[in-house]
Parts: C-alpha cells; structure tokens; sequence
C-alpha cells in the first residue's frame, strides 16, 4: 500500500484447518501472529521479511511457525514493549488472557494466565504510564469482556490480578475499546446494543485515571443507526469501523466534558445505515503517510486519508447576517440585512421553500437565521386546491432557532412550531394548521388598515 492508488497483493497464506469468517492478525517485529476461530487452527508465525524476495506476486506462501496451546482464538492482542502475546476468546482459561512469551517469534512459550473474569471478547494491553500512580510502569490490561470493562495487572504473568470490573445500564455485549494516549480514558463500544435495544451507534467514554474505580463519564451517540466494531485512537482523533456506517472519525478535544464530535466519515455501504452485521469490522490509522486502511466485508480494502486539515464551512464573515463563528473556511453563503432585519436574499433552497408551512436549514451556519419571505400579498391560505397554504403575506418574517421555526406576522404575536425535515404544510397537523390560517387572516386584515410608518417602510422594502 506504499502507493495506496495501485496497492498490490503480494501474498496468500491459507488457514491451518478450515475455514472461519473470523480471523485476526497482529504483527511484533518482523513476524505476523495469525489467529482464528476455526477449530485446531492455533497460532501462525509468519516471517514478513520473505515478502520482499516475491519475484511474481501474488504467491502462496506457508507459515514458519505454529503455536498451538490453544485450537480457536476470536482474538490477538500483542505488547511491542513486552514482546508478550494475549489469545482472548479461546478455549482455554474460561475464555480470559492466555499469554504467551514472543521475544523469540518462532518460538512463542506460555507464561501466564487470567481466567476470574471469564470471557474476553477483546482487549489493549500496555506498559501503564497514565495518570493512577499506583500502576505506573507496570503492564495493564484493559479488557472488553461481554458485559463489563476490566482491568487486569499482567505485570506478573503467573499472578495476573484482577483491578476493577465496572459495567453499565443496559450492556448487550462490551466488544472492543481503546485508551486515549494520555491514557486516562478509555472508549469502549457494545456491540449489540443497536439491534437489541434499537439505540444508535453509541461510544462509552471512561474516566479512567482510578484503575480501581473507572466512571462512566459520557456517552456519544451517534446519527447513524449502525452496529459498531473495532476503534483505535492516534493523537486526537478515534477511528471507527462502525459495520454498515464504514469509518467514522470522532474529535477527542472536548473529551474531558464526557463529549466527542464526528469531523469526518467515509461511507463503504451508502445505501443504508441499517443495524446489520455487513460493511467494516475494522481499520488501521497508523501508517505515518496518513493513509486509513478500512476493511470492508463484502468488498475488500479501501485505502482512505483525511485532508490536511479538518474544515467547517460556513460564512466567516462577521458582519454578515449568517455568520457562523464555528466556521473556519468560507464557502460563499455570507448573506447581508434586509430591512426587515433578516437575510437579504438567500440561497435558492430558500426561494424554493417560501411558500411551505415552514423552513428548514440544515448545518452549524443556520442556528440562528432570519429571513423575510417574499408572498405574493394578503391571499388567503385556502386559495390553493391541492390543500396548500399558499403565499405566506407580505412582510412576514421568520426566525429559524436550532430547528424551530417562528413565524413573525407585521404587527402581530408569533407562533412557532417544529421545523422537521419533510413535515411540510401536512405534517404540522390539523390544529396547528388551523392555528397559522387564523394568524395569517387575522395579519391580513391589520395589513389591510392604514400601515404604521414602520409597515410602510417594511413593504416598501419587500
């Protein structure tokens, strides 16, 4: 992938036993570690260093070592600083840590064991340099095992203790979670909770600067109705592989308040979101070009990078009427005051919706917008056959607020009311649309009287 536009297939290593649709690899040193859940299918040692002397990829190539202490693993968890390997999912020590000693990679040796908390799903395990002095310069475990997070000293291989594990309200399945590189949270995601109690895509975050005592801090819950899968951090950003919702990358910069914000995405499976197990299962973010690895179940690699530099678009000009203060490129939307106070002019999506029961402005730069729709005169709503309101009167003004529409007849008391995607004139339903004819009839017969001087000069301008 050196050149991610013309990546290449260099080689194919077959599975041990049988074929599995789950299978991980890792990689200390020169040497991947191959797992799977096949049954007897154990750990292969591949030695990478023969990659580069294939004359005519792509080549089969065998293993150079096999491991086989345990037959199925669901994973592999790998220390570089430690060369020690973690089996999780196995079918040995309840399903816990099985740890095994690489430093010599063709030759992995069982050291140690944790079996008290039972299953572990998935796990990070690292040389502890966070915030809880009591662990510092040890080796930790953090552990997602079915229903709690936990954390495991593994300093001593033989005596693996348990620290803490701390679960939460309505666990389906803790999958999978990593530790912010200060190391004093850790995101964890529930891998059945989308389908099983119909949440969005949802992150945990985790005050972890007590091992002992970790607290649920936050929660980020997605758009997307997406199942999640595996995440990674580098720097300040979380990489994602949320299943159907393909990679989603999530900002860290306000985590101490218990929030995260997605700032970009790139989608392997456009057609819907839905909570079904199809799409990416996981990613890479640590190339030092900046290229993702995104794998994609049905259709391969897809080889992704962000931009230079994360932008949010809007108008940055701060005499404007919509000025977005959150923006940091402009994107030519900056409108100026009429004088009705509003936006002068706007762009066409505003031209095309005036007439509709309401507006709605979608993005960080409409959360507060005026605007002055430009009716046709004092028309009755019922003019129309086809159940429409019709032209909105002269001189009406609308403030939208956060997804709120408010309707501000000349002269006369407002009315607000959802402003939803779709809902249209239909959805506001019977009574409301009830409501909005008698104001608009009732402004209609004000702006029939003699105009106020400040009327007057409201039509003028309209």
């Amino acid at each position: 992938v050196s050149d991610p536009l013309s990546p290449q297939l260099i080689a194919d290593l077959p599975t041990n036993t049988t074929s599995s649709l789950w299978r991980d690899v890792k990689v200390y040193g020169n040497h991947a570690f191959i797992v799977s859940e096949a049954n007897g299918h154990g750990m292969q040692v591949v030695d990478l260093t023969q990659l580069s002397s294939i004359a005519n990829p792509p080549e089969q190539i065998q293993a150079d070592a096999l491991y086989e202490g345990w037959g199925n693993a669901h994973n592999i968890v790998i220390n570089e600083n430690t060369a020690r390997a973690y089996g999780v999912g196995t079918g040995t020590f309840e399903g816990g840590l099985h740890i095994v000693d690489i430093s010599d990679p063709l030759n992995p040796q069982l050291i140690g064991d944790f079996a008290e908390d039972g299953y572990t799903h998935d796990a990070q395990v690292v040389t502890y340099e966070g915030p809880d002095a009591a662990f510092q310069g040890k080796e930790i475990a953090f552990c997602c095992n079915e229903n709690t997070v936990t954390i495991v000293d593994v300093t001593d291989a033989s005596d693996a203790t348990l620290i803490s594990a701390t679960g939460y309200p309505n666990s389906a399945y803790t999958h999978q979670g990593w530790l912010t590189e200060d190391q004093k949270y850790f995101i964890s995601n529930d891998e059945l909770d989308e389908q099983n109690l119909g949440v969005n895509t949802t992150s945990f975050i985790w005050d972890v600067s007590d091992l002992s005592a970790p607290v649920l801090v936050g929660t980020f819950v997605s758009e997307s109705t997406a199942i999640d899968h595996n995440m990674y951090v580098r720097d300040t950003l979380v990489y994602q592989s949320n299943y159907r919702a393909g990679l989603r990358v999530l900002n860290l910069s306000d985590i101490e308040a218990g929030q995260l914000e997605e700032v970009a995405y790139f989608d392997v499976f456009p057609s819907d979101d839905a909570p079904l197990f199809n799409g990416s299962w996981s990613n890479y973010p640590y190339f030092p070009s900046g290229v993702i690895a995104v794998t994609h179940m049905e259709e391969g690699l897809f080889l992704v990078k962000l931009s230079d530099q994360i932008v949010n678009y809007g108008c940055t000009d701060a005499e404007a009427c919509n000025y977005d203060a959150d923006a940091t490129e402009d994107d030519g939307s900056c409108l100026a005051f009429n004088e009705c106070g509003g936006c002068e002019g706007g762009p066409p999506v505003l031209r095309r919706m005036h007439r509709r029961g309401c507006l709605q402005l979608r993005g960080r730069s409409h959360h507060r917008r005026r605007v002055v729709l430009r009716g046709g005169g004092a028309r009755s709503p019922n003019r129309r056959a086809d159940g429409h309101p019709g032209d909105i009167h002269r001189g009406t003004c609308v403030v939208l607020v956060r997804n709120r529409c408010i309707r501000r007849p000349i002269g006369h008391r407002r009315i607000v009311h959802d402003a939803s995607v779709g809902r249209g004139w239909f959805g506001l339903g019977v009574s409301l649309q009830r409501r909005i004819r008698r104001l608009w009839r009732q402004a209609g017969a004000r702006l029939r009287q003699r105009p106020t001087p400040r009327q007057q000069r409201v039509l003028d301008a309209v």
